[in-house]
């Protein structure tokens, strides 16, 4: 415990001066968005680009679920308590797809008005 609090000490001052004069490199202008090879954009499109990614993210794995459900459905072998639960899993499967594609539009209008309204 006690030499990671030490090296902990020891890396925070060896630090130490690249956070302080960060504000200056930044207020002169030197380090920007396209300094670290991102682009330039406002904050709305990069909020609405993450979202989008995030979106998509969650997308894919409710599409994976609805396929493992349909996996369980098939290879059941004619057990009812199997098929509900694959069946259940499916539409959960659905109703969360629904519920994503509902978020997407109305983060999306949100944006895009927030977008209109700053402009």
């Amino acid at each position: 415990m006690k030499k990671i609090t030490i090296k902990t000490i020891a890396l925070s001052l060896f630090l130490l001066p690249a956070f302080v004069f960060a504000q200056d490199a930044i207020s002169n202008g030197l380090v920007n968005a396209s300094t670290f090879g991102l682009p330039n954009v406002d904050l709305i499109t990069f909020i609405s680009r993450l979202v989008r990614i995030f979106l998509s993210l969650v997308v894919l794995i409710v599409i994976l679920m609805i396929i493992l459900s349909g996996f369980k459905w098939m290879l059941s072998g004619g057990d009812d308590e199997k098929i509900k639960k694959a069946r259940s899993s499916f539409i959960n499967s659905i109703i969360g797809l629904i519920i994503i594609f509902i978020s997407y539009a109305i983060v999306s209008f949100v944006l895009r008005s927030l977008a209109v309204a700053t402009s």
